[in-house]
């Protein structure tokens, strides 16, 4: 799992999907699916290695209107650039990812169960769920990364689906879902203790401490929310997401490699 991370100095949270087997035994392609955190603070040299040396050449920006506002992806000459909102502001309250004032309003960051509930049953998130997998999915030249703030929440979710269209099973969608906490652990664990060093409050050092951890409850919340109310992933990702057969199949032999 750790050598697919990508070591950049700027980006947090970036790896490669390449290299992770499904239940079939067939391996991901390296350089086509790269997820991260988000791209404000990305230096040029950063850019230029994952265009030049993984072949990014389309980012999908997941984070909210206002989120985009306050912190723009840098960008560069060759690569594009799309914006594709899974939820708005309005749909939370606030979004929790706002790093400048989140300690002045931790009663307002939402429950993060609830959050991945919502994401994969509100109508609205699903459609737009839809176009950010169809449209990685359709991807055929260069690598495509996908982003929101931490690059966990809403990345891992559509990471999470992508992983299982591509025939993996739960445990290795959960083992690449908690390899975030390998980038979080330290800015985790600093907001953990100022927050309880200002309110006194272990609770609200615990909920700030969840912004930026994945844990497992997460995905896991999200996963039997789909199960309860559809049946199965399968079933929801075809049927309720409508991603079609076709497009599957499409996209299982570009990807997929047999060890």
């Amino acid at each position: 799992m750790k050598q697919r991370i990508i070591s950049l100095r700027s980006i947090k949270n970036c790896r490669d999907m390449g290299g992770l087997v499904n239940l079939e035994g067939q391996r991901i392609g390296k350089k086509r699916l790269i997820r991260s955190a988000k791209l404000c603070r990305a230096k040029s040299k950063d850019m230029e290695k994952l265009r030049e040396q993984y072949g990014v050449n389309l980012v999908i920006d997941l984070r909210t209107d206002k989120e985009i506002e306050k912190e723009p992806d840098a960008r560069i000459e060759g690569i594009e650039y799309l914006h594709i909102p899974i939820f708005t502001e309005g749909m939370l309250g606030i979004s929790h990812e706002d790093d400048g004032n989140i300690i002045d309003h931790i009663d307002d960051i939402p429950d993060f169960k609830d959050l991945y509930r919502l994401i994969v049953t509100e109508e609205s998130c699903m459609m737009q769920m839809k176009k950010v997998l169809q449209t990685i999915m359709n991807h055929r030249e260069g690598a495509v990364l996908w982003h929101c703030s931490e690059g966990k929440d809403r990345c891992g979710l559509v990471s999470a689906f992508l992983l299982f269209i591509l025939g993996c099973d739960q445990k290795t969608v959960i083992e690449d879902y908690l390899l975030t906490n390998l980038a979080a652990l330290r800015k985790a664990g600093l907001y953990y203790f100022l927050v309880l060093l200002l309110t006194r409050s272990r609770d609200k050092a615990r909920k700030i401490q969840g912004v930026f951890m994945a844990e497992e409850d997460y995905i896991k919340t999200a996963l039997t929310a789909v199960e309860e109310r559809y049946g199965s992933m399968d079933w929801y990702l075809r049927q309720i997401i409508g991603i079609t057969e076709e497009e599957i199949n499409s996209f299982r032999k570009y990807i997929l490699k047999n060890v």
